[in-house]
């Protein structure tokens, strides 16, 4: 291993080509070529090409990979370890321009999960530019599974996201907790029926998140769903909140949709809210971070505002 290390470090200063690293950091990330080759906008051809070129260069095998087998090797772990320390490194070198000027320059990345709304995070978001205003920021929406990702690699500053379990190499602090019920539209039978109760939605198809299964940040609701001998079929799914609204509105099957912004839906005759009336689950969402990056100044303030912000409000959204 001392020579993988070796030829890791000596290719890297003379030679290697940075895209193959970051190509392999996406593989290991996303857990296969397919899946790394729909994340990074790559051709599976493409991105089987970067590995071997880069197992070429590094002179070992860096992942057994078959039709029912990806594994990665020994040698495969230590460079992905040394290839994301390197890539957070290389991300901390911008904003330099910032140095020995008594105010705080910079740019951070946010990445938010679907439809996040929350007046504690607008306040954040608010006193930060106040305080900052040199400071640039830049949001991002995506699937709280890609932010993790992202925030491992080092490619974003913080992300506001469901975490089911402790990742590697993420701090986390909880953000604000969301409350779930269930929905229909105007197009649903039951959207006109004058009393519901639990019993009436057992056999009802639902439309929920892909991460509403055994494991997923929303297994609470699929939990809910057992514990209450559920039979409907799951008849569609998608990461993105507001489509999970338009197939409710439509009529397609019941939503398990977060009732802080439901709520104004159902005001506006657009759905309505089925039993039980306080709701299936609670799920967390949360501020995590990479505690393995070398902040920078503009990120290491809105850490500690974010941080002070929250321990001094612990409840609300």
């Amino acid at each position: 291993m001392q020579k993988v290390e070796a030829n890791l470090h000596e290719l890297i200063v003379r030679q290697l080509d940075w895209n193959l690293l970051r190509t392999f950091i996406a593989i290991v990330q996303y857990g296969g070529i397919s899946r790394a080759a729909e994340h990074v906008h790559l051709t599976q051809p493409a991105i089987s090409h970067a590995l071997k070129r880069l197992e070429t260069q590094l002179r070992c095998k860096l992942i057994d990979r078959s039709a029912r087998r990806f594994e990665i090797t020994q040698a495969g772990r230590l460079i992905y370890e040394r290839a994301v320390e390197i890539h957070n490194q290389i991300a901390n070198l911008q904003d330099l321009y910032g140095i020995g000027n008594e105010e705080i320059f910079g740019h951070i990345r946010l990445l938010f999960a679907s439809r996040l709304k929350s007046s504690r995070l607008d306040n954040i978001i608010s006193n930060f530019h106040a305080a900052y205003p040199m400071v640039t920021i830049q949001i991002d929406v995506m699937p709280s599974f890609e932010i993790q990702a992202l925030i491992q690699q080092g490619m974003a500053s913080f992300g506001f996201c469901l975490l089911r379990n402790d990742m590697p190499n993420l701090s986390s602090h909880r953000f604000m907790r969301q409350q779930f019920g269930l929905y229909c539209g105007p197009n649903h039978r039951l959207f006109s029926e004058e009393i519901i109760n639990t019993e009436d939605l057992k056999n009802e198809d639902v439309i929920t998140f892909p991460s509403d299964q055994p494991g997923g940040v929303l297994s609470p609701l699929m939990i809910y769903r057992e514990q209450h001998n559920y039979q409907g079929r799951t008849v569609a799914t998608s990461w993105n909140l507001d489509e999970i609204i338009r197939l409710v509105e439509i009529g397609l099957g019941i939503g398990l949709l977060p009732m802080h912004i439901a709520s104004e839906l159902v005001e506006a005759g657009r759905l309505r809210q089925l039993p039980p009336a306080d709701g299936v689950a609670p799920i967390d969402v949360h501020l995590i971070w990479n505690r393995l990056t070398h902040f920078r100044e503009a990120e290491t303030a809105f850490l500690n505002l974010a941080l002070q912000h929250l321990e001094s409000n612990s409840d609300g959204l």
